[in-house]
């Protein structure tokens, strides 16, 4: 059901790479 949301993918991804900045920065 997750899947088929777009928003909420987007939202989640949005989220992962927040948590993440080194990670972000580092790429």
């Amino acid at each position: 059901a997750v899947l088929k949301n777009p928003d909420f993918f987007e939202e989640m991804l949005k989220s992962d790479l927040l948590s993440q900045p080194v990670e972000l920065n580092v790429s």
